[in-house]
């Protein structure tokens, strides 16, 4: 009898002992990268996915040195800013020379950028217009981001396939003109018609076009840029003047 009992006692405690197992074992433990643990009940979890190629946003945003927030965008294996550059100041707080004026615009051999027709209210939602001795300094994104280089901007178009504009434009005409019917947005990239300057210092193609420097040189007085059109799209790039001035989206190292 004594001997029953104590086998007895025995399979409670390990059935005890085992239930206290399976019950620690009911706890998914997640170890982030900046060291902290997310611990989530096994019964209060439903599914788990994981994401795949689609492009979707990250629902994160970056914030240049002057504070303005940008949305981003996860596209393909590349991270966007889904908004135009509108700091004032490289990454290090130095300020970058606001230049209206028209001869001196097309004079300056530094770094530069000006608004829209000059107007100030053009910032927001079109950011600024840098000239390229701006994009070269490599500061003019938030520390982490850079200008792409032409390479960047074509991986970027090669996985959008056949019609990589309609996939990056803003829908509709609130900005835009005129739009391609099949603008859709997709990405959430939303490419606004910002327009350029011209090395002369002339304003045209807001409302019309967007256009984005590449940190591409061809020459000492030429860069790469890529262009979105309102009645295409394709997305095909050029090569300006370094004087000229354009729009830019930052990317993530």
């Amino acid at each position: 009898m004594k001997t029953q009992l104590l086998i007895l006692a025995i399979v409670v405690s390990l059935l005890l002992g085992l239930s206290q197992i399976m019950i620690s074992q009911e706890v998914m433990n997640i170890n982030k990268k900046d060291n902290t643990t997310i611990s989530i009940p096994v019964s209060d979890i439903q599914s788990i996915t994981f994401g795949g190629n689609a492009p979707v946003a990250t629902g994160n945003t970056v914030t240049d040195i002057e504070g303005n927030v940008y949305p981003v965008v996860k596209i393909g294996h590349q991270v966007w800013m889904a908004e135009n550059l509108r700091t004032t100041k490289y990454n290090d707080g130095t300020a970058i020379k606001l230049l209206p004026d028209y001869d001196l615009w097309k004079t300056e051999t530094g770094g530069a950028f000006c608004y829209y027709m000059n107007n100030a209210d053009n910032k927001n939602p079109f950011g600024g217009l840098y000239n390229f001795a701006a994009v070269k300094t490599g500061k003019l994104c938030p520390d982490g981001w850079h200008v792409p280089v032409l390479e960047e901007w074509q991986a970027l178009t090669r996985y959008l396939n056949d019609i990589p504009g309609a996939k990056l434009k803003e829908k509709g005409t609130t900005n835009w003109v005129k739009n391609a019917t099949n603008a859709n947005n997709e990405t959430g990239f939303t490419a606004l018609p910002g327009g350029h300057r011209y090395a002369s210092g002339k304003f045209t193609s807001f409302g019309n076009q967007g256009s984005w420097w590449t940190k591409t040189k061809k020459s000492e007085a030429e860069a790469y840029y890529i262009v979105i059109h309102d009645y295409t799209s394709l997305v095909p790039s050029y090569v300006s003047k370094v004087n000229d001035g354009r729009s830019v989206r930052c990317v993530r190292d």
